[in-house]
């Protein structure tokens, strides 16, 4: 009897410390990084509108790339990624473009089996002379309890910059081994430097 007592003050602290931890956490945060890539922001743009070349460079379809399908157009707004692993790293969740402005930016909403609240990721592209400033970051906002305690245990900005900055990274190296596209030659100018030609 004496020990189901002590098991019951043990569950009873325990409950307490995990309700204090889910009531301090922030039901809401975000994480941005950034890099500038020698390259337009079309060109950019091209491998982040397509949810398969998205995940070329995502840092967490490299976990494990069998855990991860398709559903919907493969570019554009309403294209998903889906995963489903019993790795912790990825778990069961989905990923879809819901805003996309060409050239410019796009934003998706994720969902996490087990986490109830809004999460969103975003895509910003800034000309800088030749080259482009890229910005990719999310946000979540109203977490439940249950998801702002599992927050609570975890440095979530800590442990994500670096999955940030290794995604851009290889976004880079993806986007400035592509071969520059050459400036287009309208057709009046094909026929003006053949008349000029005959003359």
């Amino acid at each position: 009897m004496k020990a189901l007592k002590i098991i019951v003050i043990i569950l009873i602290i325990i409950i307490g410390v995990a309700l204090v931890m889910a009531v301090t956490q922030p039901s809401e945060g975000s994480l941005e990084s950034s890099i500038v890539i020698n390259a337009s922001p079309e060109m950019i743009y091209e491998e982040a509108i397509n949810i398969k070349k998205m995940d070329v460079w995502s840092p967490w379809y490299n976990i494990e790339p069998s855990a991860f399908s398709y559903e919907g157009p493969e570019e554009g707004v309403g294209a998903t990624s889906k995963w489903v692993s019993e790795n912790p790293d990825l778990g069961v969740g989905s990923l879809t473009i819901i805003e996309a402005v060409p050239n410019e930016s796009l934003r998706t909403k994720m969902v996490f089996e087990g986490f109830n609240g809004t999460f969103n990721s975003w895509l910003k592209l800034t000309p800088e002379g030749d080259a482009t400033k890229v910005e990719w970051g999310y946000d979540y906002s109203e977490l439940d309890m249950v998801a702002r305690f599992f927050m609570s245990m975890m440095d979530i900005n800590e442990q994500m910059t670096p999955m940030f900055e290794k995604g851009l990274e290889d976004l880079r190296q993806i986007v400035e081994s592509k071969p520059t596209p050459e400036p287009e030659i309208m057709e009046e100018e094909i026929a003006m430097d053949s008349l000029a030609i005959e003359e």
